[in-house]
């Protein structure tokens, strides 16, 4: 059984803040998302904003060699879930790059996964400055324990 804990769509290209209240039915593993809609770019311009499997390492006669794949732009959204008492139960701010997912509707990008218990938290989200490259595409900010994209 799933449990998607929060999933609220928000603009990059301009900075945000977001402050929920949310319940995790269920504990277990969670997965942090950016989730970008296909439908409002091309591949190549989201293989370029996005990334593509940044870091990965091919076999080429017997020798690991970097992919070459782009990282994509750094999207520096700092993020916290915290208990009803205010004590950090996780939180960072990302500097991952690249895509870590691609489906026929969503490219994602990782931002977190760990263990979390059935409880309430309060879940803060912050984006500073926006980044206009990502003007029109649409982008969802998803806690969920299936790493799955749409």
């Amino acid at each position: 059984m799933a449990s998607l804990a929060f999933d609220e769509r928000i603009s990059i290209d301009a900075p945000f803040q977001i402050a929920r209240d949310i319940a995790l039915t269920l504990g277990g593993r969670y997965f942090l998302w950016l989730a970008f809609d296909r439908r409002d770019a091309s591949f190549d311009l989201l293989r370029s904003l996005v990334g593509g499997a940044y870091g990965q390492k091919i076999e080429v006669d017997g020798m690991l060699h970097d992919a070459g794949e782009p990282p994509g732009l750094p999207i520096p959204v700092q993020w916290s879930l915290r208990s009803p008492t205010g004590a950090l139960v996780a939180g960072a701010e990302s500097d991952i790059l690249g895509a870590h997912s691609w489906s026929s509707r969503e490219v994602g990008r990782l931002l977190y996964d760990g263990d979390l218990r059935a409880g309430d938290y309060r879940f803060t989200a912050t984006l500073a400055e926006g980044i206009v490259e990502f003007r029109g595409i649409r982008v969802q900010l998803r806690l969920d324990k299936e790493p799955k994209l749409q």
